[in-house]
This record gives C-alpha cells, structure tokens and sequence, in this order.
C-alpha cells in the first residue's frame, strides 16, 4: 500500500512538474577536434578534427535546465589509415541568465557515458562536459543557439593494434587513459 502512494505521489509530482515546464530540443552541428594516440616508437598523433552532430533534450529547473546531451563525431588520425568514432551520452545541468532582451549566456557541466570505436579498440568508459553559450530567441518557440564545450571520456589506454601509414605498418594506441576534446557547436532550440 505503501508503495502505491508513493507511486502515486511521485507521478502527481512529475506530471506537474512537466505540464508547468517548457521542453526544449536542439539538434547541433559543429567542429570537434583533440585526442592523440602513439605508435609503438612513441610516436604520436592528433585526431583530425572534423564536423561532428549531437542533440540536447532539456527542461525547465529553477534558473536553468536540465536533460540529456547526445553528440557524434566521425574521424582519422593524421598521417595513419586508422578511423576513430567518439559517442558522447551525457545527463546535463545549466545555469541561464538574461544578457540582453531576448538573448541569454548559460554554463553548464555533464556527467555520463562514451562509446569509442577505432580501428584497433571499442571501449565504454566514463565522460564528463563543461560548456558555455548563448542563445538568442528569434520567436517564441525559436531559439539560435551556440556554445563551446569540452568533452572528457576515460579509454583504454594500454589496447594496441595495428594499423598502416603511407610507409609502413604499425601498432597503435590511444597516449593516455584519458580523451580531451574540444567542440564549437550552433544549433536551433525548438521549445515545446
């Protein structure tokens, strides 16, 4: 019985929690761009930069939002055949606050999941962002919207494998356990 009502109360709760607050969704394209990787000389070398996509579902809370933050980024590692693919799957918080009429600045941090798939590895570890920007309401359910953010994920880093450069084979693994990457995205926050 107990239970009940606490499902009960917890659903009363939610539901005016949702009917109260505004949904936001943006879908981001952007320019990702860090992480370096070793061959077994020691040699080392960047992950190209490249065009990544991700997606926010936020709410309304206090002065700021919470939700979930997705993002997707396709690259290669400069001078070898090796591809890389970075998942990002973060739970969000962010701070808003009015610059101007009609344009807001936010900070925020999230904590969560990544998916790494490279040639030589898939991995799950853990991944943490903090991010900045601001967004403009042109209507009232459209916003532009744009934000710098850097994207931390824990990896394997001692997983070797091979690969071929333009002169020769050979083995390759991420240089530490920890990935740091930097993105520029701008986006269309769509509120419901």
């Amino acid at each position: 019985m107990k239970q009940k009502v606490r499902l009960i109360l917890l659903s009363t709760i939610f539901t005016s929690f949702a009917a109260n607050a505004d949904f936001y969704v943006t879908p981001w394209v952007g320019y990702t761009g860090g992480g370096e990787v070793k061959d077994q000389d020691g040699t080392e070398y960047r992950i190209r930069g490249s065009e990544s996509g991700a997606v926010s579902l936020e709410s309304d809370f206090d002065d700021g939002r919470i939700g979930l933050f997705y993002a997707y980024q396709k690259s290669k590692v400069k001078q070898l055949s090796v591809d890389t693919t970075m998942n990002y799957l973060l739970f969000q918080s962010s701070l808003h606050y009015e610059i101007a009429k009609d344009t807001y600045g936010y900070l925020g941090a999230g904590i969560g999941g990544s998916y790494v798939d490279t040639d030589w590895m898939t991995d799950y570890g853990f991944s943490a962002s903090i991010f900045t920007g601001f967004e403009y309401r042109m209507f009232s359910h459209l916003y532009l919207n744009g934000q710098m953010r850097w994207l931390g994920t824990s990896v394997d880093g001692e997983t070797t494998g091979a690969c071929t450069s333009s002169s020769s084979s050979c083995v390759v693994q991420f240089k530490t356990d920890w990935i740091n990457q930097y993105s520029a995205n701008f986006g269309i926050t769509i509120v419901f």
